[in-house]
């Protein structure tokens, strides 16, 4: 009967029947997705294997949101940084400026489409940089069916087996570097490199964790830093920043005493050396304590300052009531080390453009 049929409707008979054997073989209930390749790897902050939990599809569009499908997945093995949930957009909404108001359009890489993945299925995911969001706007860079890859040499499987992503490195790609950090497990301290080209520029260990504030660790460009830091470095720079959660002696930090402290610092990514050191109470709404200012150009420290509440002495200072939070701003010079000059201030948001009253102490 086959004999009968025209060549085009034999190619179509074909098709169907490999397609059919290859859907009952693999066990396919969704389309196996293309192949992974060492270029995506090369990119990625980490692989995973997962199990779709749920897809609920949620239209945002009523509120200026999108028409989305969130994604629930249970990770069953992985390396580096992985995601527990991805985020569809199925329709864009919203109320968009006119094309003419509209900034120059950014290639942004969608590997998921809506119908992808189907619940109960596993996968093997490829995850993106938090810093390579602009190109992978779902934060994934590639996807296969688990079942396509079944008796297969895989080099997903090989990443897990090896723990390629310990590291959980962060390409930023604007800049060209690559963020890696590696925790002890017991809590005792943490390494941060910063990597160009697969060859390591420099790496530190930093005594304590690192926080769980948003952002840790992350690279950017001083265009995100204000002055007069930014006012210190080339266009071309980079400046990585970490937070850690430590405990400090007692007067480490100009007179701070003993206990647990987040130390926030900046550190120039391409050498090293530290830009500002900040320490702040060991809680979520930031209250800072002290700050340093180091000179990029010799490594010393040209500022330091001094946040202080104290709960007398307001109205001798030219306040309203005793209590009183007080600044003192200590400046150094950067070739020598030594000491200009010191000021100290009075913190008034009614009277002073930039919160603070210089005062006589």
């Amino acid at each position: 009967m086959i004999s009968r049929l025209s060549r085009r409707t034999k190619i179509i008979v074909i098709a169907a029947v490999v397609v059919g054997a290859l859907a009952i073989l693999y066990r396919l209930d969704s389309p196996p997705g293309p192949r992974i390749d060492e270029e995506h790897l090369a990119r990625a902050s980490g692989v995973a294997l997962v199990r779709v939990t749920s897809i609920e599809r949620v239209d945002e569009r009523p509120s200026d949101g999108n028409l989305v499908d969130n994604i629930g997945l249970e990770v069953i093995k992985s390396s580096g940084v992985v995601r527990k949930s991805l985020r569809i957009v199925v329709a864009e909404g919203g109320m968009r400026p006119p094309p003419s108001q509209r900034p120059p359009p950014i290639e942004r890489i969608r590997p998921i489409k809506p119908g992808d993945l189907v619940e109960g299925q596993r996968y093997w995911l490829v995850f993106s940089s938090e810093m390579d969001r602009k190109r992978y706007a779902q934060g994934v860079i590639a996807w296969r069916h688990a079942a396509a890859l079944r008796g297969r040499s895989s080099s997903l499987a090989k990443a897990v087996r090896d723990d390629r992503y310990r590291w959980r490195p962060q390409l930023n790609p604007e800049i060209g570097l690559t963020l890696e950090y590696l925790v002890d497990p017991g809590g005792a301290d943490w390494v941060v490199r910063i990597v160009r080209e697969g060859e390591i520029l420099w790496s530190e260990t930093l005594p304590g964790a690192p926080s769980d504030l948003n952002w840790n660790p992350w690279l950017f460009s001083p265009s995100h830093v204000g002055p007069p830091l930014a006012d210190m470095l080339p266009d071309d720079a980079a400046i990585l920043l970490t937070r850690t959660r430590c405990e400090l002696p007692a007067d480490a930090e100009a007179g701070l005493p003993a206990g647990e402290y987040f130390v926030e610092q900046q550190w120039d990514a391409l050498d090293g050396s530290v830009l500002t050191r900040k320490v702040f109470r060991p809680q979520t709404s930031r209250v800072e304590l002290n700050n340093r200012l180091y000179d990029p150009a010799t490594d010393r420290q040209i500022q330091l300052t001094i946040y202080q509440w104290r709960e007398s002495g307001g109205k001798e200072a030219g306040g309203e009531a005793d209590a009183w939070y007080r600044r003192e701003v200590r400046r150094y010079d950067g070739k020598t080390g030594g000491h200009i000059d010191t000021k100290v201030y009075r913190h008034d948001s009614r009277h002073a453009p930039d919160g603070w009253v210089e005062i006589d102490e």
